[in-house]
């Protein structure tokens, strides 16, 4: 759903309104037949939108205009909400300091699988602990059962459920 062509002002506003449009941007591109490809990015409004469309429609040779999603993160909701979440993680790790050397930054730097299956006790693809590591002194820590589960089900296990 993140591309597709169009001929009509209806099929661009099925696009829009399956892409969350207004809250995330579109882009339309035309081809003038020169293969050289033309586009109007970050449209948020419908004027806009109908505006760059019919623009772009007097000049496709083929009568087909490309409409696609705006990935770029000021005009894609869902790619802001993930940045944010990053941005958070990354402010929550700096503030971690090291019980070792009192350096910033301590945090997992790998996630250790193997939780053993609650049935036949064979190590499964599930977390089993966490290694936490300081970048100055080489401080190490090992946090087993991090979630809090000391088994994995029998469903994730490759022995009990091939």
């Amino acid at each position: 759903m993140a591309k597709s062509e169009v001929s009509s002002f209806a099929e661009v506003l099925e696009f829009a309104g399956r892409a969350g449009f207004p809250a995330h941007g579109l882009i339309l591109k035309v081809d003038q037949g020169t293969g050289i490809e033309e586009a109007w990015k970050g449209i948020t409004s419908i004027k806009v939108l109908e505006q760059a469309f019919y623009q772009f429609m007097l000049k496709s040779q083929s009568g087909i205009v490309s409409i696609e999603t705006d990935m770029r993160a000021c005009f894609n909701p869902i790619r802001m909400e993930k940045i944010g979440i990053a941005a958070r993680g990354l402010a929550l790790r700096l503030k971690t300091v090291c019980p070792a050397c009192n350096y910033p930054g301590f945090g997992i730097t790998e996630f250790r699988k193997g939780l053993p299956c609650e049935a036949c006790n064979t190590p499964t693809r599930l977390i089993v602990s966490h290694l936490y590591q300081c970048k100055s002194c080489e401080y190490s820590k090992e946090e087993k059962f991090p979630d809090g589960k000391t088994a994995a089900y029998a469903g994730y296990c490759y022995n009990c459920n091939p």
